[in-house]
């Protein structure tokens, strides 16, 4: 598939797998964004005479061919980025910084101030592709390093609810089961809900971009090669290892939902039954389960045995969606407002240490 049929592609399953309208309205507040605070990094000297595409190309020559760019120049970059084209050049950067032993040097602002860039970048008039490179990135952290904070977890899986994208919220909603974050607060109950929103709307939507299913050229050559001491090729972890999509699908609402009440067990029974993992679905504690979660289990279920066991259990009716937003709106109005409180520091102390770090870096040029 082409580039702009792709494109067009995307663009019908984001009109035809929507959530109701009345739910598209951003779950935090206007003072979540933090809007002034985030801004006032941009106050630093270095950043009143940066020239991005000048610094870029510098950059790019320290990885490239001088071996000496190093994290603090990449964390500088990513403050300052925020078009679709510094977006791309800010993703090489990454990519670059990852294959360098100062890939460990890397801050936290680094990876706030590049999601924040891919997120702003995406509503740019020329962007559109930049959610899907951001959940790429996420996913691929062994070549880009990229993680979420609680912040940027609910930052970003707000943006998906509120503007529809379901296969993205629930791709972000598992990293929180591959990186076994809290099950606790607002960025586990959003996940939830992305990933039952996904699971109810648009789980016949492949789970992986087009542009991540590699095309085999020669189908029919098979090279095998042994390596002493190297793992199989065919090992599989049954985490990170995992390529299909609806068992990573199961596998996240296994993990989100831990709790006793009619609902967790019921989403959490979907989950076994996603993630192929049959006995475990029938060793749930006794429950009743709701009708909607039944309707789905039973349509992916896949022995008569377990759907069977599925049409034995009690059945209750309510809306899923309904009980998930407001336990969405609970947390946030319990949690919001010192999560802003803690960000707020956060960039005050980012900035501090960045502009301590570049004073460190003059003194060492100026002795050398």
């Amino acid at each position: 598939m082409n580039s702009s049929m792709s494109r067009a592609f995307q663009t019908f399953v984001k009109l035809k797998y929507r959530a109701p309208s009345q739910l598209s309205r951003s779950l935090v507040s206007q003072a979540f964004h933090c809007q002034e605070e985030w801004n006032a990094r941009l106050v630093s000297p270095i950043f009143q005479k940066i020239k991005l595409g000048e610094f870029f190309v510098e950059l790019d020559k320290k990885f490239s061919h001088e071996y000496r760019g190093s994290a603090v120049d990449v964390d500088i970059f990513a403050q300052a980025a925020s078009s679709p084209a510094d977006c791309e050049q800010l993703e090489e950067l990454l990519y670059k910084l990852r294959r360098t032993p100062h890939t460990i040097f890397s801050p936290a602002s680094t990876h706030h101030a590049a999601i924040r860039a891919l997120l702003k970048a995406e509503e740019h008039p020329e962007g559109g592709e930049q959610v899907h490179h951001l959940v790429k990135m996420l996913e691929d952290r062994m070549n880009y390093g990229l993680f979420m904070d609680d912040y940027t977890t609910i930052l970003l899986l707000d943006y998906m609810l509120e503007n529809k994208r379901l296969l993205e919220g629930a791709r972000i909603a598992s990293q929180l089961m591959f990186q076994e974050e809290s099950r606790e607060g607002p960025g586990a109950v959003l996940g939830n809900l992305a990933s039952w929103r996904y699971c109810k709307q648009a789980r016949d939507v492949p789970w992986f971009f087009d542009t991540e299913n590699p095309v085999d050229e020669n189908p029919g050559e098979v090279i095998r090669v042994r390596v002493k001491g190297m793992v199989p090729n065919n090992y599989n972890d049954e985490h990170f290892d995992l390529k299909d999509g609806k068992i990573i699908l199961g596998k996240t609402l296994v993990y989100l939902n831990n709790g006793d009440d009619n609902l967790n067990k019921s989403l959490k029974c979907l989950g076994f039954i996603l993630s192929d993992k049959m006995d475990s679905a029938k060793s749930i504690e006794p429950f009743t389960i709701s009708k909607e979660v039944l309707e789905i289990a039973l349509d992916v279920a896949k022995s008569d045995d377990i759907k069977e066991y599925l049409s034995s259990l009690q059945t209750e009716t309510n809306s899923v969606d309904d009980i998930l937003l407001n336990w969405c709106q609970e947390s946030l109005a319990s949690s919001e407002a010192p999560i802003v409180d803690n960000q707020k520091k956060m960039y005050k102390e980012w900035s501090s240490n960045r502009d301590q770090m570049l004073g460190k870096i003059r003194v060492n040029n100026r002795v050398t």
